[in-house]
């Protein structure tokens, strides 16, 4: 007796027709239509249906654990340091940082190690395994895979690999740029008018038309950082909309509600693909669209780079320049954008007179813990560094060590994501003669 889903499965596993084209749907119902088929998927599929199948996991992101269960079997069939990759890639979204790095590190000497693999492809996996390790505040080869990232900038080959890993690199800020603008045009040049756009009329109604997009319409550090942001845009002046395409996006969540309650129109993008985004903020005719992710994870520049709207804007998540051609603006401060590094960037840089960041007024401030609770001493003077550990460098530490060993009874407080994060510091502490 055949199932409800047997078409599905008959295209699966005759003809791989009915996966390619999933595969171009929005990652949030792809990822459903696979779900459906999991286990066949699991027991029968080739080497191209679950290569195909672990894409479409991937972009969507919203079943890891899924995920990890095919990239696995798909390792188990096949050597491939792809799916090495993908599996690091994977335990690092699920917070498992010192697995994520390990696997990162197999996927470089897979890479390495087969003839065939590209010099390109090589430094991907350096860029991967860089940022992956210093998660972990695991050092290793850290100038060898700079190097190689380095190399593959210059040839014009950086384009698999991620300007946001880039960026925690010991690169300048010229190579970071011509890095941007190689991925960005890999990306997106094929789509009509990328680089000889034309520009959309401003409507000029009554009020400006303004959309936000962004994957970050939860939990999320953006979100507690905007939602002051977007209360306060005036009402008479702009009309505001919020497209958002995070995870799940009819679950509850309070700071979910107090961002859809905060602007006039939420509207949920997170089913529709880059094509569809396009069609309706065309529709909408959106004046000023900002992008609230850049080159950082679950990142839509595919829906700026066909210019949908009047003016394009970068802002918030992304501090680096696009590399696009199609976005106008990047909202920066001198600090974070000195007047003389300007020409790093490919978009007019628009100058807040203070501070670029913004910050929620209404934030409540929590009950402070003991230092008994949070393992710290009674009477030590405590330095606090509580960025992620991808921003503490070798030389950082160095830093911070020469001011411990200066300060008597001094210790530092950092973040520990898990037991490897811990050893690794308690590590690179000793050899500096730090206990």
């Amino acid at each position: 007796m055949l199932g409800k889903h047997w078409w599905w499965h008959y295209w699966v596993f005759k003809g791989m027709s009915l996966v390619r084209n999933v595969a171009k749907l929005a990652p949030a119902l792809a990822t459903v239509k696979l779900i459906e088929s999991l286990d066949e998927l699991l027991e029968n599929g080739s080497i191209e249906d679950l290569s195909e199948a672990a894409g479409v996991f991937n972009a969507a992101s919203d079943h890891l654990n899924e995920l990890l269960v095919l990239q696995e079997v798909f390792l188990r069939k096949t050597n491939d340091f792809g799916v090495a990759g993908a599996i690091s890639s994977c335990l690092m979204l699920l917070g498992r940082y010192g697995e994520g790095a390990e696997w990162a590190r197999l996927a470089y000497d897979l890479a390495k190690s087969t003839p065939e693999v590209s010099d390109r492809s090589i430094s991907a996996i350096a860029s991967m395994l860089f940022f992956y390790q210093s998660r972990v505040a695991n050092w290793t080869d850290r100038d060898d895979l700079v190097r190689c990232v380095r190399k593959s900038v210059a040839a014009g080959e950086a384009i698999n690999m991620s300007p946001f890993y880039i960026a925690m690199m010991d690169v300048t800020p010229q190579e970071h740029l011509y890095q941007a603008i190689q991925r960005s045009y890999a990306n997106f040049s094929a789509i009509p008018g990328y680089l000889n756009f034309t520009r959309e009329c401003i409507s000029y109604g009554n009020r400006v038309k303004i959309g936000y997009v962004s994957w970050d319409v939860q939990e999320h550090a953006t979100a507690y950082l905007m939602a002051g942001l977007f209360e306060k845009h005036d009402a008479r002046q702009f009309e505001v909309f919020l497209f958002g395409h995070g995870p799940a996006m009819s679950s509850p969540s309070p700071m979910r509600k107090r961002l859809m309650d905060a602007v006039e129109h939420f509207v949920d993008i997170s089913l529709l693909s880059d094509d569809e985004s396009v069609a309706l903020i065309r529709r909408l005719r959106i004046d000023v669209l900002v992008d609230l992710k850049g080159h950082t994870l679950h990142g839509r520049l595919g829906i700026f780079a066909h210019r949908p709207s009047s003016i394009q804007v970068s802002y918030l998540g992304f501090p680096g320049s696009t590399g696009m051609p199609c976005m106008d603006y990047m909202i920066a401060d001198h600090f974070l954008v000195p007047e003389q590094s300007r020409d790093l960037y490919l978009e007019k840089i628009a100058y807040l007179p203070n501070c670029y960041q913004p910050t929620d007024d209404k934030r409540e401030i929590g009950l402070i813990p003991s230092r008994k609770e949070m393992g710290l001493p009674e009477n030590a003077f405590v330095f606090c560094s509580f960025n992620t550990l991808v921003k503490l460098t070798p030389k950082m530490f160095d830093v911070w060590c020469r001011i411990l060993q200066s300060v008597p009874d001094s210790v530092l407080w950092l973040i520990s994501t898990d037991k490897k994060v811990q050893e690794n510091i308690v590590r690179e502490a000793v050899e500096r003669g730090v206990d």
